[in-house]
């Protein structure tokens, strides 16, 4: 009995909270610079968490770091100076020009972050979104393009079964799904091309990105090419051979795999894979 209530003891310290709301360091949006910036549109920085208004913003300073960064160094000395304390001294002569000096910072401060009356800026005019539709069935990408891995290679061990054991039924199963995977796969392409029009990435992952839209591709046409053998095998054509079929599937999930494994990269970053 004493380990049961150990156990119900544990289970309930694992259920207490433990997440703690981060504070967010700079107070407006780095790139709009006029709206306040929030929790959850946040990304790490050469080791600085910066925060912004929206996830349009972080697409924008991910396109040129450097300029929004020199930018929020910009606001955060003139948050600065704004908090310090202004000393007056009583005389008429001073205090007018300390009252000068207040008020032409504090224009500056207004108009650097929009407090004159400037109107919030449009998410999707200002970064130039496409419709939010569009924008919906992008993200379905991710979910899509991972139809066309497992078919692929789920085809390629039946193709090895085949090879293996000496069964054909193996081998027919395979074409099946290859037949399967060339549909999803140009599903896939039409989704991330979509989902790659309202893309931004910084530049040491743009090449990984165009990589990425290249292979994903060439891996589809690939997927249709292996489909295309696949039918002449089934219909026994010739040189519609087994051994044609299954090199072009070798081929095939190579370059799905790499095509993958830069995705990956899109996601994780580029040590992602590092032991």
């Amino acid at each position: 009995m004493k380990i049961i209530y150990l156990i119900l003891a544990l289970s309930m310290i694992s259920l207490i909270p433990t997440h703690i709301k981060a504070d967010v360091t700079n107070k407006y949006c780095p790139v709009t610079t006029n709206e306040l910036a929030e929790e959850k549109f946040s990304l790490e920085y050469k080791g600085e968490t910066i925060y912004f208004c929206c996830n349009g913003c972080k697409k924008d300073f991910l396109a040129d770091p450097e300029k929004y960064m020199a930018k929020l160094d910009s606001m955060q000395v003139a948050s600065s100076v704004e908090s310090k304390p202004h000393e007056h001294d009583s005389s008429n002569a001073h205090g007018v020009a300390t009252q000068t000096v207040d008020d032409s910072h504090n224009n500056t401060t207004d108009e650097s972050h929009g407090h004159d009356g400037e109107a919030d800026h449009d998410h999707d005019t200002d970064h130039k979104q496409t419709s939010s539709l569009l924008t919906f069935i992008g993200k379905i990408h991710p979910l899509v393009i991972h139809f066309p891995i497992a078919l692929v290679f789920t085809a390629l061990l039946f193709t090895g079964l085949s090879l293996f054991f000496k069964v054909e039924i193996f081998n027919t199963l395979s074409i099946y799904l290859i037949y399967f995977a060339a549909l999803s796969a140009v599903l896939s392409v039409v989704l991330g091309l979509i989902a790659g029009s309202n893309a931004s990435y910084p530049s040491f992952l743009l090449s990984s990105f165009e990589w990425h839209r290249i292979l994903g591709i060439s891996s589809s046409l690939v997927t249709l090419i292996t489909a295309y053998f696949g039918y002449r095998q089934l219909s026994q054509q010739p040189n519609g051979g087994v051994t044609i079929y299954r090199l072009v599937l070798l081929l095939n999930a190579i370059l799905i795999g790499i095509t993958g494994h830069l995705g990956a990269t899109l996601v994780y970053g580029i040590d992602y894979f590092n032991f």
